[in-house]
């Protein structure tokens, strides 16, 4: 009778001593999946224009010691594909281009790719968004004339007529910047006046800015699963205890 008392201690010691490691390991296993996830869309996105990589990071919680975790990009430049097209532009330096949605809400992109829509207007080739000039207005394009934009993004046509000036925006913090797609970028409206002129920025026409995803930094980490493996033997080793306390129960 002693004996088995002695076993339901150790049982309870084991449940309730021990969820505390279990949770832990969960936890961090539910982190590294999380991030393995994270890791396979910017592999995904490694050819999506103006794609800003996705970045996950894990804080140990100071109460139960479990993981908890929270997601920020990568604001880094891309590299600049050479398209040759004459509506196609990228910005060196820091800054990104204005434009609004179908519903008015203002975004911020680094995807350069614009054309022209059935109303003559500068729009975006993905989502086909209103492109903002200087003044947040939008921008026309004169029919049957050619476009040519200096360094500054203004914009002329084949006569040397300006048509307008590219508007180019910074944001005092990017923390502030909310995704949308991880290419088109918002900031909460209260959070207006963190935006301003880019102050330092060189527009080049006929390139467009690719992903800043790095693959190579990728690879690596996806195949890391040292961390992951020790989190599962660790929820088997105990189970795999739990399970002998309780058939040593049942046979006493």
């Amino acid at each position: 009778m002693r004996f088995i008392v002695t076993i339901l201690i150790m049982m309870f010691v084991i449940v309730f001593a021990g969820d505390g490691t279990i949770d832990i390991a969960n936890s961090g296993m539910d982190f590294l999946e999380k991030q393995n996830g994270i890791i396979m869309e910017n592999m995904v996105n490694l050819k999506t224009p103006g794609y800003r990589e996705v970045k996950i990071t894990s804080v140990s919680n100071p109460r139960d010691k479990t993981v908890l975790y929270s997601y920020s990009h990568v604001f880094n430049p891309g590299p600049f594909i050479n398209s040759g097209k004459n509506l196609d532009f990228a910005l060196e330096d820091k800054g990104f281009f204005m434009v609004r949605d179908n519903l008015g809400k203002i975004l911020f992109t680094r995807d350069g790719r614009f054309e022209i829509n059935e109303n003559r207007q500068l729009v975006t080739v993905s989502g086909k968004f209103i492109v903002l000039d200087i003044n947040r207005a939008s921008i026309s394009i004169p029919e049957y004339k050619t476009v040519k934009a200096d360094n500054k993004g203004n914009l002329y046509d084949s006569d040397n007529n300006q048509i307008g000036q590219l508007g180019v925006f910074d944001v005092d913090d990017y923390k502030l910047l909310k995704s949308v797609n991880h290419v088109f970028f918002y900031i909460d409206d209260s959070m207006s006046g963190a935006v301003h002129d880019a102050d330092s920025y060189n527009v080049k026409q006929g390139f467009y800015e690719n992903s800043n995803v790095d693959y190579s930094r990728l690879m690596i980490k996806l195949s890391d699963t040292n961390k992951y493996n020790a989190n599962t033997q660790l929820i088997q080793t105990r189970m795999k205890m739990l399970d002998t306390a309780i058939e040593i129960v049942n046979k006493n």
